[in-house]
């Protein structure tokens, strides 16, 4: 199978460019949501059919998520330094790359992903590394942003609630954005896994910051029904 892909895609460069791309977009739900072996092995095998001597802005974009997802962080970068500053994907994946890494750049390689397209994508990227390098304030006012034009994202959501949880006096604030995510079908609907066992884990926080211990110990339940190994659960 993978020869007779090799071969089309060899005839048609086209083929080449969609496949890469729906590998790269299987790669990032890894890197956003959480590894998906069924997903990352999907990519592999269109990546295995493209021949090692394509070269296309897309099938870079698509081996550098490749690499990310992979672990090698460092070299998934390099590859994407030049595309990253005119191309919107990889500015968003070099973005991933840097929160991934824990590095200081993460906010300025959002930042650009943001000047070549302001959406909800961009803007909750640029607040994930505000919060990972402190800033809350700012992370606070850029995740607000994304919610006033996209009411139904879960991530951000859940990074208010986050940044909330640490003020006790905002409890009854950090429970209804997280209710929003759990409660209400519109907006679980858009959730992943991930950002449910997220929801739940903090709502568990919230009720036991505030002494509310069964309801504390059902929150838990469920993110631990969803994810056995849920960290913040597991308290």
């Amino acid at each position: 199978a993978i020869g007779a892909a090799k071969q089309r895609i060899s005839s048609a460069p086209r083929h080449a460019d969609t496949s890469a791309y729906a590998a790269y977009l299987m790669y990032m739900k890894s890197l956003r949501f959480g590894q998906d072996g069924g997903g990352e092995a999907a990519g592999a095998a269109i990546l295995d059919a493209i021949p090692a001597e394509t070269k296309s802005d897309l099938v870079t974009l698509a081996r550098g998520a490749r690499d990310a997802a992979s672990g090698e962080l460092a070299r998934a970068k390099q590859s994407l330094t030049t595309l990253a500053t005119t191309d919107l994907g990889a500015a968003v994946l070099t973005g991933e790359i840097e929160l991934l890494s824990r590095t200081d750049k993460a906010v300025a390689a959002w930042e650009r992903a943001v000047k070549m397209e302001k959406s909800p994508r961009t803007q909750f990227g640029l607040a994930r590394a505000q919060f990972a390098a402190g800033k809350t304030k700012e992370a606070e006012a850029t995740a607000k942003t994304v919610l006033e034009t996209a009411p139904k994202h879960v991530g951000v959501r859940n990074l208010l609630a986050r940044i909330a949880l640490a003020d006790p006096s905002r409890d009854t604030e950090v429970i209804g954005l997280l209710s929003k995510v759990i409660d209400d079908k519109d907006v679980r609907s858009e959730a992943s896994d991930a950002e449910l066992v997220t929801a739940y884990s903090l709502t568990g926080l919230a009720h036991l910051d505030n002494s509310r211990i069964s309801q504390a110990e059902q929150a838990f339940a469920q993110a631990l029904k969803l994810d056995q190994q849920a960290v913040e659960a597991l308290v």
